[in-house]
């Protein structure tokens, strides 16, 4: 089997409306095996609105339309932010692992 490369999605976050960009959502992984990482990141001023959530979930409807329905979603222990929007989100924690 001939290994295919690595596909990374990355999109802008904008303001609803805008152009105005606010963060960025990726998703990495490999066509042949239908599963991959999914990791964003909102700019400082515009935290704490929910913005990574609804990017999340946008990210995550294009993946299921495109056939991909495992992938992961990672944060730090420490990254407080990220784990309220994973669990805002509805994920099942697969494991924990200390920071390394």
């Amino acid at each position: 089997m001939t290994k295919e490369k690595e596909v990374i999605d990355r999109y802008d976050i904008c303001l609803h409306g805008t152009k105005e960009i606010i963060g960025v959502i990726q998703y990495g992984g490999y066509h042949y095996s239908k599963m991959g990482d999914i990791g964003y990141s909102v700019y400082t001023p515009y935290q704490g609105h929910h913005y990574a959530y609804r990017a999340l979930c946008l990210m995550t409807e294009l993946l299921y339309a495109n056939g991909i329905e495992d992938f992961w979603i990672t944060a730090k222990n420490d990254n407080l932010a990220s784990i309220k929007t994973m669990l805002r989100y509805g994920v099942e924690v697969v494991e924990k692992l200390d920071d390394l």
